[in-house]
């Protein structure tokens, strides 16, 4: 099998690396492919493996610059809909203090420390007991884990 990696030279002399990898499919059964340039074809292998042995795994997540804010409206769209106003409030309120805090921040940006962290003030996580409430509640739809912290499972 050929390797993903094409060697690129650019207008001034110098060389990248371009790494153009499948990472799945989408909906409707498309190839999903991935492409990254690097300054050396070393770089461009590391990032080829991490990749293939993410998606082995199941385990990998594509790059997102969607904020909490946002995901939190999607979320609260759909776990409010059918719901009296009332409770649909309810959710919003419990929501803010992690708006307030997280909700500029990407999404993929918060690790488990950020969430725990939000636990030690009383109330901030509204309805959920527990930070391990509150991320599973709110991790990403595709039911994989935001950045985990250092040592973390998840």
């Amino acid at each position: 099998m050929k390797e993903p990696i094409n060697k690129l030279t650019l207008k001034d002399g110098s060389v990248r690396y371009r790494l153009v990898v499948d990472i799945g499919r989408d909906e409707q059964g498309r190839r999903k492919q991935l492409t990254r340039t690097f300054d050396t074809r070393r770089e461009a292998r590391e990032e080829l493996s991490r990749i293939r042995h993410e998606t082995n795994l199941g385990t990998y997540v594509k790059s997102s610059r969607e904020t909490v804010n946002s995901y939190l409206d999607g979320y609260l769209q759909g776990a409010t809909r059918g719901l009296r106003a009332s409770t649909k409030r309810n959710y919003e309120d419990a929501l803010q203090p992690v708006r307030e805090r997280l909700g500029t921040r990407p999404l993929q940006s918060i690790t488990k420390s950020d969430v725990e962290d939000m636990s030690g003030d009383r109330g901030v996580l509204g309805p959920f007991q527990t930070a391990a409430e509150a991320l599973f509640a709110l991790r990403p739809a595709d039911g994989s884990c935001w950045a985990p912290s250092p040592g973390s499972a998840c």
